[in-house]
């Protein structure tokens, strides 16, 4: 597996403008901020509505927005699923192929934006654990590991890998767990210790949902063979979507994204996730 270099170097000279990486986002501010006030600009189509300066739109007599600034040092852990069902093709590439893509963009882009990132692999056991650091060896130490994974044909020990984790981690943390998500009673382990981890960290559950599945349910019912077809995906569909669910009643957030588009989706939600001063 050869994570996907090409990609970042794409988003360096976008994210050193101060822009959003990715095509349709909004204006972002510049890396390694935090959420004090930086000063006043004029609006720029997209921006947040609820961050326009009253006051100084009144006196320029045109919409005047209040800069903000994301907040430096805080830490971003990324860890990957390297199980069995992670070896399950999604598209073009496997799931977890598409895993090490995402990881490689976000750790490129949170260490932009001035934060720590670690990296965790795992399938039933710990496979390697990297620190949360700042600076291009901690991005080249990970790029390597993660050139490094492969996939076990084994049952992940969610249990094991998150409480590792847990006690690993000496401060308040974004986790984001590239993962499969199953019907509740299959994925019950998962959720249970994602939700004990939301109690200390901010937890992202992120799932990719193979194209093969979603044509399967969104194609036309045209043969009785089809509509099997249908009744099975909408099954599996429904079943994650009830995972998704008791995490979000825990308090855990997820990321449910067709394969393909994983690494822009997770970029946009880390990036939506430091401009609410929620990381």
């Amino acid at each position: 597996m050869f994570p996907n270099v090409v990609a970042i170097k794409r988003i360096q000279l976008t994210l050193r403008r101060g822009l959003r990486a990715m095509a349709g986002l909004r204006r972002a501010r510049p890396p390694g901020a935090s959420t004090a006030f930086a000063g006043l600009r004029d609006y720029v189509r997209g921006d947040d509505i609820r961050r326009v300066s009253w006051t100084a739109t009144a006196r320029r007599d045109h919409p005047v927005m209040v800069e903000v600034e994301a907040e430096r040092g805080q830490q971003v852990m990324i860890a990957i699923d390297c199980g069995r069902l992670m070896t399950a093709p999604a598209g073009e590439l496997d799931k977890l192929d598409h895993a090490v893509n995402a990881a490689l963009m976000l750790a490129w882009v949170a260490q932009a934006y001035g934060d720590r990132v670690g990296l965790m692999t795992f399938d039933d056991r710990v496979t390697n654990f990297i620190k949360p650091e700042r600076g291009s060896t901690q991005l080249r130490q990970i790029t390597e590991a993660l050139y490094a994974i492969q996939a076990e044909y084994v049952e992940p020990d969610f249990g094991h890998a998150l409480t590792h984790l847990s006690l690993r981690l000496g401060r308040r943390s974004m986790i984001v767990v590239l993962t499969d998500l199953q019907d509740p009673e299959a994925s019950k382990e998962l959720v249970a210790h994602c939700l004990r981890l939301a109690a200390r960290h901010l937890v992202l559950v992120v799932a990719m949902s193979d194209p093969a599945a979603l044509n399967a349910r969104y194609a036309p019912v045209t043969t009785s063979s089809r509509a099997y077809e249908w009744a099975a995906a909408e099954e599996f569909m429904a079943s994650r979507r009830e995972s998704f669910e008791l995490l979000r009643r825990g308090g855990v957030l997820g990321l449910d994204v067709v394969a393909g588009n994983l690494s822009p989706a997770l970029v946009e939600r880390y990036l939506e996730l430091k401009e609410r001063a929620l990381l």
